[in-house]
């Protein structure tokens, strides 16, 4: 079986080079522009949500909505975190009543110091 050899400006089906239908490949140069923008993107909501997190535990000594504040900076730095999104399922968790607010037990870990603490008998059967 002999092949044939492209002529100069041609592809194997005889078309010119320019005129495929395939769409252009991507540079390598687009490429590292997705990953400045993806950084910056991140180093955006870094900066924001921290910000917000702050702002929201200065509020724990100061009059304001810091239980309001602080679940939203968590929020925003969950958008490219895990660890933030980690925080926020505890806090989700606690609000909903799993977590005795004056337990210091509970608290650390909410924070994720500790593992998760166990109730004794006598509450569980609420004896």
């Amino acid at each position: 079986m002999r092949t044939e050899i492209p002529q100069e400006g041609r592809n194997n089906a005889g078309t010119p080079l320019g005129d495929s239908c395939e769409p252009p490949s991507r540079n390598g140069g687009e490429a590292a522009v997705r990953a400045v923008l993806r950084q910056a993107r991140r180093l955006i909501v870094l900066v924001v949500g921290t910000t917000v997190l702050l702002f929201g535990v200065v509020l724990l000594v100061t009059p304001g909505p810091a239980f309001v504040v602080i679940p939203i900076g968590l929020a925003i730095l969950s958008i490219e975190f895990a660890w933030a999104r980690r925080l926020l399922q505890r806090v989700k968790h606690g609000i909903r009543g799993g977590v005795d607010w004056r337990n210091w037990d509970d608290w650390m870990w909410m924070i994720g110091l500790r593992k998760r603490p166990r109730k004794n008998r006598q509450e569980q059967t609420g004896c």
